[in-house]
């Protein structure tokens, strides 16, 4: 019996695939920071950076830190890497295993695009699922403000 029968949970429930793709994504994002950082900077330099005890960045790169959004921008930022989000509707079946197979290939791009050093960033897009222009405007304008407010900080 392995650990999904244990708790009940359906591996082939639509709804249990995409709560699983999204750990993952979040896993994906958090280790290739963390990747990033190991091959541009000690863990002391980037506390300094960040202006925060190096406890702080140790906790942020333990494999089952759950950091705030705000947390992994300042990091990214820190590093001088970009994120950029993605926000979809809902998939077919059919378009969820397409793009499995893109992400997964954009994922080994950009690894061989660190380990050849010639990087700092990390790039995830951002679609934004809106109703109208206006939404998508007004969603901008907060998230520059946020964004100025924090990167003020360092």
């Amino acid at each position: 019996m392995d650990v999904n029968e244990l708790l009940g949970i359906d591996p082939n429930d639509p709804v249990e695939k995409l709560a699983q793709e999204l750990v993952e994504q979040d896993q994906e994002m958090l280790s290739g920071l963390v990747s990033l950082r190991q091959k541009t900077m000690t863990q002391d330099e980037l506390a300094e950076r960040l202006g925060v005890d190096k406890s702080a960045v140790v906790a942020f790169e333990r494999y089952d830190a759950d950091p705030r959004l705000s947390t992994v921008r300042r990091y990214a930022f820190a590093l001088r890497a970009r994120i950029r989000h993605t926000v979809t509707k809902p998939m077919s079946a059919d378009e969820s295993r397409v793009a499995q197979f893109v992400q997964a290939s954009m994922w080994e791009a950009s690894q061989e695009h660190f380990s050849a050093g010639a990087a700092s960033a990390i790039h995830v897009h951002l679609i934004r699922a809106t109703a109208s222009e206006e939404s998508q405007n007004a969603l901008h304008v907060d998230l520059l403000r946020n964004r100025k407010r924090e990167w003020s900080k360092l």
